[in-house]
């Protein structure tokens, strides 16, 4: 999981997901099995696909 700051990623879109809320994703381990999430505390998530510019902003590479 990448944490960033606010300041960092301030041009991304994002809506608060509250921590009751419970979602599917696929591990990295297992990639062919979806699982449910329940996360503990609330977080962010991206409203749209991240471009090639905010990659680079946030992560310091090239995507």
């Amino acid at each position: 999981m990448w944490i960033f700051s606010a300041e960092v990623a301030a041009d991304v879109e994002c809506v608060e997901i509250p921590f009751a809320a419970s979602f599917m994703t696929f591990m990295p381990s297992d990639r062919d099995r979806p699982t449910s999430v329940l996360p503990t505390r609330y977080f962010q998530l991206g409203v749209s696909p991240v471009t090639q510019g905010q990659w680079r902003q946030v992560m310091g590479t090239e995507p």
